[in-house]
């Protein structure tokens, strides 16, 4: 990687200027050289001369698609200097990644990309719903700017032989649980123990608290939480979350008194379909559609407010897998850790 280009590149493109997440060699390195590039970069390019005019990363991923497993690739980055946009350098990388890809999907993508969006022939999708949990009313007010009370959590039943802890690696156990429970998400990002490795508990510069539901020996659930904290707020969000139906509930009532030892404000999940929703409200979360809730802004490192939700499409390459149920969002399970929406803005 020339790193001098990279640094130049992301000060004139982006609002953070050099600051950019993309500047940080560490992250970069964890992204874009992942356990699915196969050894090379998952990140590409187009230069003139010294000077690099345009650049796209993915992430190759397998795709649980109904009874199949095919191969996903994410986009996270499409940038070009301002002379080069609307030239054909982002439809040359990307046709480049569909060279890799049976799908192709993008999470957040922002207002630079939505006629690039249109014009290669992607299916726009609902954006990811969100509920929220408040812990502390008096601060979540300040951030909404208006009373949103607190979230009340139903009495918590003791459930004899199920523990509830923090682990550092998730486990062989893991592909037992997941085979045992993959097919209540009819389309979904292959949670093998390499790629939650990968992408949770060797994050390089997120501690992420991934949390496992057990009775006795047998993995019931996880949930991967991540606590970001900004001008004297403390917010938990819930990133991933898998489960068993006996154990939705449980695992969310432990988890958000694990949130609240943790002294956060308020508890958020982003996620597609209606997947979870029954057990999310039994267990006192409320939709984030309507106000007051849907007052209190989304991003938070740093704060602000106006981006008001995390948009999804895709699009189907491999074009003999198409299947009807594909635009169906309720068929689709996407949470804001099968993108790029959980890292420093």
């Amino acid at each position: 990687m020339d790193w001098k280009a990279q640094f130049d590149f992301i000060a004139k493109t982006y609002a953070r200027g050099k600051n950019y997440i993309l500047n940080n060699k560490e992250f970069f390195e964890w992204f874009f050289f992942n356990p699915f590039a196969k050894g090379k970069s998952s990140f590409m390019v187009i230069k003139k001369g010294e000077e690099i005019i345009s650049e796209m990363g993915f992430v190759p991923t397998k795709l649980k698609f109904f009874e199949k497993t095919i191969n996903n690739t994410n986009l996270v980055n499409l940038m070009a200097l301002e002379e080069y946009r609307g030239r054909g350098t982002g439809y040359f990388l990307y046709k480049e990644v569909e060279k890799f890809a049976d799908v192709c999907t993008n999470t957040g993508y922002g207002p630079l990309v939505y006629d690039f969006i249109d014009n290669m022939g992607w299916n726009k999708m609902l954006a990811l719903q969100r509920f929220v949990f408040i812990l502390n009313e008096e601060k979540t007010s300040k951030l909404a700017k208006k009373l949103t009370p607190k979230s009340i959590l139903p009495e918590k039943t003791e459930e004899k032989n199920k523990s509830f802890e923090r682990i550092k690696q998730f486990g062989q156990e893991t592909e037992v649980f997941w085979k045992k429970v993959k097919n209540r998400y009819p389309i979904t990002i292959e949670r093998s123990q390499t790629y939650l490795n990968w992408r949770f508990a060797n994050h390089p510069i997120i501690s992420y608290h991934c949390l496992e539901a057990k009775k006795e020996e047998e993995l019931l659930a996880f949930i991967v939480l991540h606590f970001e904290e900004a001008e004297g707020f403390k917010i938990a969000r819930i990133i991933d979350f898998v489960s068993t139906d006996e154990a939705e509930q449980y695992s969310l009532q432990q988890a958000i008194k694990y949130c609240e030892e943790n002294k956060a404000d308020l508890i958020d999940f982003f996620f597609t379909g209606d997947f979870h929703v029954e057990s999310l409200k039994k267990t006192g979360f409320k939709e984030a559609n309507k106000k007051p809730y849907s007052l209190i802004p989304i991003l938070f490192n740093p704060i602000d407010r106006k981006r008001k939700n995390i948009n999804f499409a895709f699009k189907l390459v491999n074009e003999d897998l198409y299947d009807e149920r594909i635009n169906d969002i309720n068929n689709w399970y996407i949470t804001k850790g099968d993108g790029d929406q959980d890292r420093p803005n």
